[in-house]
């Protein structure tokens, strides 16, 4: 038996050989070395019902305001629980993968905002702290 060729992603292909000598050039599936569609231990009625639903899956269409209710999120304790919530979601298919990706972005603009929003009060406290003891003005 050859040894399964490496694409550069680091994913296997397949070690089938077809009739004509060349080798299949589809991604091996996990945990085998072929295809799908060449894999032996898979039944060709299986293999047959693939084929017929071939690019008619479902896609998992999910409305927003269905899953998340209004949420506030206040404070980085609050967005990480909610990140918790999306992780989740995501893991148990209530959620789109990329609409959790949208989100993922939105909340790290949030985070980046409260912390900037913290130090520029920590700064603005200091400069306070400063000016009154020192009788001049930080610009």
């Amino acid at each position: 038996m050859k040894t399964p060729i490496q694409h550069k992603n680091k994913r296997k292909k397949s070690s089938f050989i077809k009739e004509n000598g060349e080798p299949c050039n589809s991604f091996a599936s996990n945990d085998s070395d072929f295809c799908y569609m060449h894999d032996p231990s898979i039944s060709e009625k299986e293999k047959s019902n693939a084929r017929s639903k071939g690019g008619k899956v479902k896609t998992l269409v999910i409305n927003p305001s269905e899953v998340v209710s209004e949420i506030k999120l206040n404070d980085a304790k609050q967005v990480t629980k909610f990140y918790s919530k999306i992780i989740n979601d995501v893991m148990s298919n209530k959620l789109d993968l990329r609409m959790a990706t949208g989100i993922g972005y939105l909340l790290n603009g949030l985070l980046k905002s409260m912390e900037l929003s913290s130090i520029e009060e920590r700064v603005t406290e200091l400069e306070k702290r400063l000016t009154g003891n020192n009788n001049f003005n930080l610009v």
